[in-house]
C-alpha cells in the first residue's frame, strides 16, 4: 500500500509541474469591450499568507471544515486512500461533485492551500497532507486578517491577479428561482499613492471579467498585474501605495508572499457544507412595482398573490427561507441545507405554521416558501414566499406557476428555525 501510494504522490507531482503556469494568462487584445454594470459596493480585504508569515487565530476554512484538511473521501482521517476523490475534486464541477458525494464538502476535502477554490494549487498542499500531516491550509488560514493592503507602488507589475472560479452565464425568468449572470462581472480597483514630487494620488480604474474566459479585463484588453490595470501614472512613486477594491469580482492579488481577497460571509449547513450565495440575483435593475405587477398579471396570478415585499434582486425565494432575505440562493444549493440540517418530511395532515414547503419539477428543487396557515384538516393553506425577481407575497400553495411543481413539507428541530448559520 505505502508504495502505490508514494507511485500515486509521484504522479501527481508531474502534475503539478504540469498545472502550476500553465494556465496562467497572457494579454488578448481581440477581447470585445465589457458592457456597463450597477454601482459595485466596497469589500473589505484580507490577507492570506504562507507558513511562518504570521502567528493568527485559526482561519475560516479550518474552523468550518469537519475533518481534516487533504481528507478528500471526508472519513475522518488523511491518507493514500484520499488519492482518487482529489482527483475527482480536481476534475469535477462543484454540481457534478455535489451529486457525486453529497456528503463531502469539496471546499473542506481537496482546498489545502485555504484560497477557497479547488485546483492545481492544491497539489502540492496535498501530497504534503498525506505524506506528512502537515497541511498548508492549517498553516496559512491562521493569518486571515482584515488590512489595508498596501503594495509596491514603485513596481506593481510584481503583484499578479487571479481570477477564481465565476458563475456561467445564463438568463432566467422574472420569476424563475436561479440567478440571471450576465457575460461580465464589472468592479472597480482604486490605488492610492505618494508620488516624489510630494503629492498624493488616487487612481480609480473599471474592471471587468468575463464569465465564459475567466479573464480580468481593462477595456476589453486582458490584465494580469496591477502595472496592466494602472498603467499610466501621473506621476511615479515614492514607494508603496494603498491598494482597495471597490468590487464583487472573485480574484486573489498577490502581495509580496501573501494572497489578498475580498472578505466575504459564509453561509454553511449544519454539517459544515459550504452554501453558495449572490449579493445580486440580475444584472438588470431590479424590476419597477409597475413591471413586477406586469408579470403577474400575465401569469394570471396578480389577484392571487397578496404582496408582502417589493421586488428586488437582492434575494429569491431560497434566500428568504434561508438567510432572510440577505442572499440570493440557486436552486442547486438547497438539497444541502434538506439533507444536512435535521428536516424530516411532514406527513400528510400533519403541516404547520413555520414549516418549510418545498417545490419540485421533474424531481428537481424550483421554489421554497414558509407556511403561514394551515387548516383544522393539518394542511397548508396560505404559504409566503419571494417569486425570484418578483416581490415577496402571501399567496395559497397552488396558486404559483406551473414551472414550480407540486409541494412536499418539512420541518426541523433545529435552533434559530430555517436560518442558515455564518462564517464571518
Amino acid at each position: 500500500m505505502r508504495k502505490l501510494r508514494c507511485i500515486a504522490l509521484v504522479a501527481m507531482v508531474g502534475l503539478l509541474a504540469a498545472l502550476t503556469y500553465a494556465d496562467r494568462p497572457g494579454v488578448d487584445s481581440n477581447t470585445e469591450p465589457a458592457p456597463s454594470a450597477p454601482q459595485p459596493e466596497t469589500l473589505d480585504i484580507r490577507a492570506i499568507s504562507w507558513p511562518g508569515e504570521s502567528d493568527g487565530d485559526p482561519g475560516r476554512i479550518a474552523d468550518d471544515c469537519p475533518y481534516p484538511c487533504g481528507d478528500a473521501n471526508c472519513d475522518g482521517a488523511t491518507n493514500g486512500f484520499d488519492i482518487d476523490h482529489f482527483i475527482d475534486a480536481l476534475n469535477m464541477s462543484p454540481g457534478e461533485w455535489d451529486n457525486t458525494y453529497p456528503n463531502c464538502d469539496r471546499i473542506c476535502a481537496a482546498d489545502t492551500n485555504g484560497d477557497e477554490v479547488v485546483n492545481g494549487f492544491d497539489i502540492a498542499g496535498f501530497i504534503l497532507a498525506v505524506d506528512t500531516g502537515i497541511c498548508p491550509r492549517d498553516e496559512t488560514a491562521g493569518a486571515g486578517q482584515e488590512l489595508e493592503a498596501l503594495v509596491d507602488a514603485t513596481n506593481l507589475a510584481a503583484h499578479e491577479i487571479w481570477v477564481l472560479e465565476t458563475k456561467e452565464p445564463h438568463e432566467s425568468e422574472d420569476w424563475e428561482s436561479d440567478a440571471s449572470v450576465g457575460p461580465y462581472t464589472t468592479g472597480t480597483f482604486t490605488l492610492n499613492y505618494e508620488g516624489v514630487d510630494g503629492l498624493y494620488y488616487e487612481l480609480a480604474t473599471s474592471v471587468d471579467i468575463d464569465n465564459d474566459t475567466q479573464k480580468l479585463l481593462v477595456h476589453g484588453q486582458q490584465v494580469v498585474t496591477l502595472a496592466d490595470i494602472f498603467s499610466i501614472l501621473p506621476a511615479r512613486p515614492a514607494g508603496e501605495g494603498l491598494i482597495t477594491m471597490e468590487l464583487d469580482l472573485p480574484v486573489v492579488i498577490e502581495i509580496g508572499n501573501a494572497k489578498v481577497k475580498p472578505k466575504e460571509t459564509v453561509y454553511l449547513t449544519d454539517k459544515g457544507r459550504r452554501v453558495e450565495t449572490l449579493k445580486d440575483g440580475n444584472r438588470s435593475p431590479d424590476l419597477t412595482q409597475a413591471e413586477a405587477d406586469a408579470v403577474l398579471t400575465l401569469l394570471g396570478l396578480k389577484d392571487k398573490f397578496t404582496q408582502t415585499g417589493p421586488p428586488t434582486d437582492s434575494y429569491n425565494c431560497h434566500g428568504w427561507t434561508l438567510t432572510g432575505g440577505a442572499r440570493w440562493i440557486g436552486n442547486s444549493q438547497v438539497q444541502k441545507v434538506l439533507d444536512d440540517n435535521g428536516y424530516k418530511q411532514r406527513a400528510a395532515g400533519k403541516v404547520k405554521v413555520g414549516d418549510l414547503v418545498v417545490y419540485r419539477k421533474d424531481g428537481k428543487i424550483t421554489h421554497t416558501g414558509i407556511v403561514t396557515k394551515v387548516d383544522a384538516g393539518g394542511n397548508a393553506t396560505e404559504i409566503e414566499s419571494k417569486w425570484g425577481r418578483v416581490g415577496r407575497g402571501t399567496h395559497k400553495p397552488g396558486d404559483v406557476h406551473p414551472s414550480y411543481g407540486t409541494t412536499k413539507y418539512y420541518h426541523s428541530e433545529r435552533p434559530g428555525g430555517h436560518q442558515l448559520k455564518t462564517k464571518p
